[in-house]
């Protein structure tokens, strides 16, 4: 996923999900009713629309050649390169058309002017601190319904459609109430405590399994002039990057279904309260390092990769974002919560995964055909590879917990389109996966691997007991360990990375 930037509305974070974070107190969240009238004007309108092209095999979505099209892309840590070469595939399908690319961080202040004005462009990477609140504009009648791009044959196989392409789970989080998917997560992200395996060696350390052991190693660490931990201070909803699945291990997937859906005390829960006595104890003892609390994201993680901490919660994204820093000896690793103790409801290793880089087409847009055709070709292997080179994500887990399984979880909605409040996105709980096939290789996009329809079965088994009661989803797609960095690839001679 993409980097988060300064920016001043704090409280709304480069990620859906992120925004839960307001509900832990770590942050204070602005009021959304500023976006809510922001997001002004209702449905499309076919005034303001290009004439449709003619349908065809090759044409399924009956893209206007000759119309232009207008690209606005979040510039962030997956930078830009793959829908840019996207883009130039559409161009060399479409030589007539027109096409207008650019880049920022400040997706909310550059486009929601143009949302209200009535011309956004016709497809827009909705990610980053200045991310709109998808829930207001699906709410507003803002966006369209991406199912023709769904139905579509997709680029590799036209026998399968795009839908038949996406890993588990990637359709539903795009939904809010109905059938319609207003949202195309187009990455998946890896989130959890990153770490360099060289810092732990030089002190002759593993990453703990136990928080005694996370405890006993910040000290030691400490004694060395090291801090344990550092976080982005002007931006902490990072930290439930690693909070949310060490409340879940304590607690269970339940704890995180309850905070999903709104259950009165669900914030109450002895996890919960057991996840924070634990972090606060890392600032009890000394162990963040200090200066943390003024550090945006940028300035944490270079702090981290520098040596000056030895753990930061983050997303897979951080290897691209700090590739021109981190040592080539680094080592980069990422590890799931360490176990509470004994009585944690799920093992050691579960760690969470998830969709991201959330790709909107407004309704307003002028050609929105050719925005979902851009997301087509996005889509396909070949495209889907230049990400996969561009940033290759680190995921090196340790031995000891390799061997991992999915842990069923349907989607949940916490919210209705167009409510205020945190946005809707990928639920706390959304993600987690445990036990995945050891020595499998994951790819850092939604799009799946082979093409091909994946179910429930032996590698990926659903649990029935994490069910929600009123709304079942698919089993969210397990991230499989060990995932290596480029270096450590390079190191055992494997000839593809990630």
């Amino acid at each position: 996923m993409g980097s988060t930037s300064a920016h001043n509305n704090e409280g709304l974070g480069r990620r859906d999900l992120i925004k839960r974070s307001a509900a832990l107190g770590l942050i204070a969240v602005p009021t959304m009713s500023f976006l809510s009238a922001c997001a002004s004007g209702s449905g499309d309108s076919d005034d303001n629309k290009v004439a449709k092209g003619e349908k065809s095999d090759k044409n399924p979505l009956a893209v206007n050649g000759s119309a232009p099209l207008e690209i606005v892309i979040f510039d962030g840590g997956f930078g830009t390169k793959y829908a840019e070469e996207a883009r130039d595939v559409y161009k060399k399908t479409y030589p007539e058309a027109q096409i207008k690319f650019s880049a920022t961080q400040k997706i909310q202040s550059v486009l929601q002017p143009r949302f209200n004005g009535g011309t956004p462009p016709d497809l827009i990477d909705n990610s980053g601190a200045q991310q709109m609140d998808t829930g207001v504009l699906v709410g507003k009648k803002q966006l369209t319904d991406l199912t023709p791009l769904l139905d579509a044959p997709s680029i590799d196989d036209p026998s399968k459609t795009v839908r038949d392409t996406l890993r588990p789970g990637i359709v539903e989080m795009g939904r809010f109430d109905g059938d319609q998917v207003w949202v195309l997560y187009y990455a998946y992200t890896v989130y959890g405590v990153w770490y360099s395996q060289t810092a732990l060696d030089k002190l002759d350390a593993t990453y703990p399994e136990t928080w005694d052991e996370m405890l006993a190693l910040c000290e030691k660490a400490k004694k060395k002039g090291i801090a344990g931990w550092t976080y982005p201070g002007k931006h902490p909803y990072y930290i439930p990057f690693s909070l949310y699945p060490f409340i879940a291990k304590i607690g269970g997937v339940e704890v995180l279904n309850a905070i999903d859906n709104l259950e009165p005390k669900a914030w109450e829960h002895p996890a919960v309260k057991a996840a924070f006595e634990a972090y606060y104890e890392l600032f009890a003892k000394g162990y963040i390092l200090k200066g943390t609390p003024g550090l945006d994201h940028r300035g944490s993680q270079g702090a981290w990769a520098r040596g000056k901490a030895l753990f930061i919660p983050n997303g897979s994204w951080l290897e691209n974002e700090e590739a021109a820093i981190i040592p080539k000896d680094f080592k980069l690793s990422v590890g799931a919560p360490s176990s509470l103790d004994s009585s944690d409801k799920l093992p050691f290793g579960t760690i969470w995964a998830s969709g991201g880089e959330s790709f909107v087409v407004p309704s307003k847009a002028k050609n929105p055909a050719g925005g979902m055709e851009q997301l087509r070709i996005m889509l396909s292997e070949a495209s889907s590879q230049v990400l996969h080179h561009q940033h290759q994500v680190a995921l090196r887990l340790q031995r000891r917990h390799r061997r991992h399984r999915a842990v069923g979880r349907p989607e949940v909605r916490c919210r209705r389109a167009g409510e205020g409040g945190h946005q809707r996105g990928q639920p706390a709980s959304a993600g987690l996966v445990r036990e995945a096939p050891e020595g499998a290789d994951r790819r850092c996009r939604a799009r799946r691997d082979d093409g091909g329809p994946r179910h429930p079965g032996r590698d990926h088994q659903e649990d029935p007991g994490l069910r929600r009661r009123d709304r079942q989803g698919p089993v969210h797609q397990a991230l499989q360990a060990p995932v290596t960095t480029r270096h450590q690839r390079r190191q055992l001679g494997e000839g593809r990375s990630r």
